[in-house]
């Protein structure tokens, strides 16, 4: 479909460079990387600062970073425009979980909840989460384990390499098919927690049928206001300005106000004028702060 979409040899990925990533307008979602045929030549390429640079004379030309780039326009005959201005939903509500081990988790720990949910009725063989270091560097998890999913808890507010878990899948054997019993890799069932830049590229890839985006079965979207580069936010502003050690932060939380709460007890809040100046230059195009294309 992709193919038939482009005329042959017609976009690379100097498409995404020039409207996308040299406008400003990137997201750093990494679907353009997850998705790219030849991977393994390292035809996108990152850098310290995640800005993806190119390997024009090894690439297959074939558009797929561009077709499921969540800043272009383009779609497939099976994309639909949403009716409103926060997507398509049943009903709206505020909910918080029973479960004593997340009680104590940002938000009500409902995201949380309802991974564990999937994964004890068997809903799911595993949950592609992002988790944390002491530094609070974000990392992509493909996990069954229910004490990696609850760590996932709390959002940490800087870009997050989730759609690095699916890359993982293009090289999995049969060991770790058993460890997420999965008889074969076309019948792994995954549930997937991402912003709504993600969620848009995933949906993307999940409509020209993309491997192995189509082995999500669970999309759970999170909201979003903006996101941060980590070293923008937690060294220069936490750790150099603030002087805050990275790992003393027990949680993040934006409620108007960014709050930082240390382990020690000690919080310290931010306000607008000091934490939006910080966020990605990318996340001012964005129009969906809800996850349109979740579940």
């Amino acid at each position: 479909m992709i193919q038939q979409a482009f005329k042959k040899g017609e976009v690379t990925f100097n498409k995404v460079l020039k409207e996308v990533i040299d406008a400003g307008r990137c997201t750093n979602c990494g679907g353009c990387d997850a998705i790219c045929l030849l991977d393994a030549t390292d035809v996108i390429k990152k850098d310290e600062s995640n800005i993806r640079s190119h390997d024009e004379e090894n690439c297959e030309k074939c558009g797929l970073c561009y077709a499921i780039c969540p800043r272009t326009n383009f779609s497939t005959s099976l994309g639909k425009e949403q009716d409103n201005i926060i997507g398509g939903f049943k009903s709206i509500g505020t909910y918080q979980t029973s479960l004593d081990e997340l009680s104590h988790f940002q938000d009500g720990g409902l995201v949380t909840s309802l991974l564990l949910y999937l994964l004890d009725n068997n809903l799911i063989d595993a949950a592609l989460v992002t988790l944390k270091s002491g530094q609070w560097i974000p990392r992509a998890a493909l996990t069954n384990d229910r004490n990696e999913i609850i760590r996932s808890a709390g959002t940490i507010y800087a870009t997050s390499p989730v759609f690095e878990g699916l890359k993982l899948l293009n090289e999995i054997d049969d060991s770790q098919l058993e460890k997420f019993r999965a008889r074969t890799i076309d019948s792994l069932r995954i549930a997937m927690v991402g912003l709504p830049c993600q969620m848009a590229a995933l949906q993307k890839m999940r409509e020209i049928n993309a491997f192995p985006a189509n082995l999500v079965k669970y999309r759970i979207g999170l909201f979003c206001f903006e996101n941060f580069d980590h070293d923008v936010l937690f060294k220069k502003k936490i750790l150099e300005e603030l002087k805050i050690p990275l790992p003393n932060i027990q949680s993040m939380n934006i409620k108007g106000k960014m709050i930082i709460k240390q382990k020690t007890g000690e919080i310290t809040k931010l306000g607008k004028s000091e934490f939006q100046p910080l966020a990605r230059e990318g996340c001012h195009w964005c129009g969906d702060l809800t996850s349109m294309d979740c579940d």
